[in-house]
């Protein structure tokens, strides 16, 4: 009995870690995690999971249940795989202890009814729903430190002398901004966004906290997943040289066609001012195929003119 607990309670852990690895992933929006929810619950290995865990609990044979194990294993190992690492910011912090305070409110009033094993594998198959009932609980507030921090930094680079470097594009973001960064660094006082802060609160939390008043340039990663939100950046930062990468199927379940990409990424290179520069990859057909209406300057590069 004991063990059979402590089973589905590492299960249920798992289970609260790849709920809010995927709402991290889907940017904090409950409608993109919903999707994704959708079609992982359909996954032929979770729904062989939901059926066959309570085989701990409701059979005497030991075989059965070194069996389950076993494939709970698996499941850990094969949805682990190919990952990135989940970043362990202030807000993944906040959205743990409401989901974990629900989730104990949860089991001691479903206790009184089922049993504890029970109620921790109906908190793990439902975990989901936990999680965006625990996000738009935070909602309001995380609104509110989004809002404060945005704030701050737009005053900040705008008071500060810097020129911004954004870089953007489906792949090779991170690979481009550490070149720059490497060739710059050694004539100029260079600050960058660290890692994959690549949205509004990463690259608002990075000015806040890195970008030093005698520094002369600012290299920013813009990322997103849906149409307006590269403006956004490029409106907070106002970027005065711009770089384009690779422009690729990526986030297709967000932006719903390939145009809704293109369109996006060239909103670094549209918000550019009038005396800035444009580096675009003209080796991408979907790079060449964009028609710039932006007059400021524009270098392309790669083995296609």
């Amino acid at each position: 009995m004991n063990y059979t607990i402590l089973v589905v309670s590492i299960f249920l852990i798992y289970r609260i870690y790849d709920s809010i690895y995927k709402l991290q992933l889907s940017g904090y929006n409950n409608a993109d995690y919903f999707k994704w929810m959708k079609s992982n619950l359909l996954r032929y290995h979770e729904i062989v999971l939901y059926l066959t865990l309570p085989f701990l609990m409701y059979t005497d044979y030991l075989l059965i249940r070194i069996l389950v194990c076993l494939y709970i294993v698996y499941v850990f190992v094969i949805t682990k795989k190919n990952r990135k690492k989940l970043m362990l910011t202030p807000r993944i912090g906040r959205l743990l202890m409401i989901s974990i305070i629900l989730g104990i409110g949860i089991v001691i009033v479903l206790n009184y009814k089922i049993s504890l094993f029970n109620s921790l594998y109906l908190i793990s198959v439902f975990n989901y729903f936990l999680m965006i009932s625990s996000n738009i609980m935070l909602s309001p507030f995380e609104k509110y430190v989004h809002s404060k921090f945005k704030k701050l930094a737009i005053s900040k680079i705008k008071d500060f002398d810097v020129d911004v470097i954004g870089i953007t594009g489906s792949y090779g973001k991170t690979t481009t901004k550490e070149y720059i960064y490497t060739l710059l660094c050694n004539y100029f006082k260079v600050r960058k966004t660290p890692n994959s802060y690549n949205t509004p609160m990463g690259i608002s939390k990075t000015i806040n906290e890195k970008l030093k008043f005698n520094d002369e340039i600012f290299i920013a990663e813009m990322g997103a997943r849906r149409v307006g939100e590269i403006k956004e950046i490029t409106d907070m930062i106002r970027p005065k040289y711009g770089v384009i990468t690779w422009i690729g199927v990526q986030h297709l379940e967000t932006f719903e066609n390939i145009q809704s990409i293109i369109n996006t990424k060239f909103e670094l290179i549209e918000s550019l001012p009038k005396d800035g520069v444009g580096f675009i990859n003209t080796d991408c057909a979907n790079i060449r195929k964009y028609q710039i209406s932006n007059t400021c300057k524009i270098v392309t590069f790669g083995l296609i003119s």
